[in-house]
């Protein structure tokens, strides 16, 4: 039995707990503490979890992205330290080799010859020396249980994630950070609401010649001051800000493609394997996907750099120890939070009193059918900032209403979109075949869809879908499955079960955001439960 403990302690805390290379738990703090983006003290986190969780004390090796010379600064140093005096290994795995490990060694197990693109906003990367400058653009290619490295771009050259979080922020007016998260996202879907022909030119200047300043890499205020101009522009009407959101989403589309493109081109791969925060960019991964259909695209469920901690803990069982890579699809299951006690949560239910009342998947559906929108809490919380299942926000996609009144449930802004949950069988009706099992793709939607299911598409009829299958997420596949039976449609809407906050993790997280009103109904499955809201009384 060999053990790995992969850490980060930087924003997006998390650590991954390995034993013979599959991945037990994956454990973000923010989903405990409450706080989007935290930073931390992982191996602390670790502690008090292995405390609760029965990890035992016997780690063969501690890796981490988080370099040695910064976590001598972490109050669990002396500890961390007596385990390495005690015989366990040490291993520092650059930020960008951790993505790319994660992006390769989650794909499915077929996928033995792929492109590697790790592209974010910058990580510390070791070649030879302790620490050297960091990059935000790499190259690598996955061959059976390796990856090797191609090409590191130097981070004057390219930095799409820096320049997505400044003008995020100085642009748009909008959270790029701890508490209240990333919202890139919804600068993502303002670009669907206009062209953005006219602003492409000086986005592409702000990604290229201009990015020493752009980027913040000369100093906040300098970077305000050369965002501002735009700001007033995003501010003087909806159109405009529309407009620019356009002119960055198309940029980085052309500047990425334009990096990418060569190296498909001259390799004989049979996949492409994307992680790095701006893998979350879903319209520009969908794009790529539809313009290679000879490759096989995978993104991780967790691309951002909560997902390091896997990926430096599958480099060392595979690249460095030789592990042959896992088999099967997938390789990596996302349902990696941990298990609670199901006698615990009993208790909790039955504390309910009569808000409790027992309820089947085909009940629960009716309810979704006649226009309540149900949360469903159920076992293990999905890795990642997407929610695939367990931890969920249902609705029914029929609907062409239920965006404004979802959104206005969840205080996030009008226009943004939610995601279409699809049973395996209706993709190639729905999307022609396109999709993602992690929500990674956003692709145009086909006739059949936009007339059955509107409520699940953006404005510009597209939709970043979720594959479900009977394998990749059983009990869901059932409830979708029931809803289909019910409506003749084999989707559901589905948003993560929180509302301006992270991820519900436990029942406690749940029925509080229940009770806040961003559900009429929260639906356990593992107790066959319908709780009900504390305003509307149980039936």
């Amino acid at each position: 039995m060999v053990t790995i403990l992969g850490l980060w302690s930087d924003h997006d805390s998390s650590y991954a707990w390995m034993k013979n290379g599959e991945i037990q738990v994956h454990e973000e703090i923010e989903r405990f503490v409450r706080e989007k983006e935290v930073i931390a003290d992982s191996f602390a986190f670790f502690e008090s979890a292995s405390a609760s969780l029965g990890f035992g004390s016997n780690i063969d090796w501690i890796v981490s992205c988080y370099p040695s010379t910064q976590l001598i600064d972490q109050p669990s140093w002396p500890r961390l330290a007596r385990k390495l005096a005690e015989g366990t290994r040490f291993e520092w795995v650059g930020h960008h080799r951790a993505h790319a490990a994660h992006a390769y060694f989650s794909s499915p197990g077929h996928l033995q010859n792929a492109l590697i693109v790790s592209v974010d906003g910058g990580g510390y990367e070791r070649d030879g020396t302790p620490l050297t400058s960091a990059t935000a653009l790499s190259f690598w290619h996955g061959l059976g249980h390796d990856i090797r490295h191609l090409e590191t771009v130097p981070l004057a050259q390219s930095n799409i994630g820096s320049v997505w979080t400044r003008t995020t922020r100085h642009v748009f007016g909008l959270s790029s950070g701890w508490p209240s998260g990333d919202q890139a996202g919804s600068v993502m879907a303002m670009a669907a609401l206009s062209d953005g022909g006219e602003s492409v030119g000086r986005f592409m200047r702000a990604l290229t010649e201009d990015l020493a300043v752009s980027s913040g890499g000369m100093g906040e205020d300098l970077c305000a001051e050369y965002w501002a101009p735009l700001r007033l522009e995003a501010e003087s009407s909806s159109e405009a800000r529309n407009s620019l959101a356009a002119g960055l989403q198309l940029a980085t589309e052309r500047l990425f493609l334009e990096r990418l493109d060569p190296y498909i081109r001259m390799g004989n791969f049979d996949g492409l394997c994307i992680a790095g925060g701006v893998a979350l960019n879903s319209v520009m991964m969908g794009r790529i996907a539809i313009m290679y259909p000879h490759l096989e695209v995978f993104i991780p469920p967790v691309p951002y750099d909560g997902g390091l901690a896997i990926g430096a803990a599958q480099y060392v069982w595979h690249a460095l120890l030789g592990n042959e890579r896992i088999t099967g699809t997938p390789s990596l299951t996302p349902f990696l939070g941990r298990e609670y006690s199901v006698n615990e949560e009993a208790a909790i239910i039955r504390g309910l009193g009569s808000r409790a009342v027992r309820a089947s998947d085909a009940e629960v559906v009716r309810l979704i059918a006649l226009g309540n929108i149900v949360g469903v809490f159920s076992g293990r919380s999905e890795s990642g900032r997407r929610a695939l299942g367990n931890r969920s926000i249902l609705a029914d996609p029929r609907d062409g209403d239920v965006q404004e009144r979802l959104n206005a449930r969840k205080h996030r802004a009008s226009y943004r979109p939610f995601a279409p949950a699809v049973l395996v069988e209706c993709v190639q009706d729905y999307f022609g075949g396109y999709g993602s099992d992690y929500m990674a793709l956003t692709v145009p939607a086909s006739s059949s869809m936009i007339a059955a299911a509107p409520g699940a598409l953006h404005s510009d009829e597209t939709g970043r879908l979720q594959i479900v299958t009977p394998t990749n997420a059983p009990r869901f596949y059932d409830l979708i499955s029931e809803f289909r039976d019910l409506t003749g449609v084999g989707a559901l809407l589905n948003t993560s079960l929180n509302d301006s906050e992270p991820i519900c993790e436990n029942l406690h997280h749940a029925l509080r955001s229940l009770d806040r009103g961003v559900a009429d109904f929260l639906y356990l499955p593992s107790h066959g439960v319908v709780v009900c809201r504390s305003s509307i009384d149980a039936q």
